[in-house]
């Protein structure tokens, strides 16, 4: 989920935030990477979904827009950046990395990869993603 200011503020003083905007396919248990834009340009936290995404009046844009309750996972202390997904081999193939996360891309068939890189990169992680691991799928 591509973050701007000053929202990315917001998710780093926050644990749970009661309604913020979502992909309208996002499901109760997905998981949500927030993806700071420029000058950032770097996943920072991961989130998940209490709920499935529901259509209501927007508070930050006219008209109506899809959202739900979302818990943070874990923040990286050592954010994957546009330029690691950029050079990684498979991921540098993926919509969401070719667009530079323009939207709401869908990132599922690529967790295995992001896991990969998350928790080699932050291995503090690795038990409070656990049970989203590839293999607990």
């Amino acid at each position: 989920m591509p973050t701007n200011d000053p929202y990315k503020k917001v998710l780093e003083k926050v644990e749970s935030v009661a309604e913020w905007s979502l992909p309208s396919q996002c499901h109760q248990g997905d998981l949500v990477l927030f993806y700071f834009t420029r000058p950032e340009q770097s996943i920072h936290h991961v989130f998940i979904a209490r709920e499935r995404a529901f259509k209501s009046p927007a508070d930050w844009k006219e008209g109506d827009d899809y959202g739900g309750v979302v818990r943070r996972v874990c923040r990286l202390k050592a954010p994957i950046f546009m330029e690691d997904l950029q050079r990684h081999r498979v991921l540098r193939t993926a919509g969401f990395v070719r667009s530079q996360m323009q939207g709401r891309p869908c990132a599922t068939e690529y967790w295995p990869f992001l896991y990969d890189l998350i928790v080699q990169r932050n291995p503090s992680v690795k038990d409070k993603l656990r049970r989203f691991a590839p293999e607990n799928i």
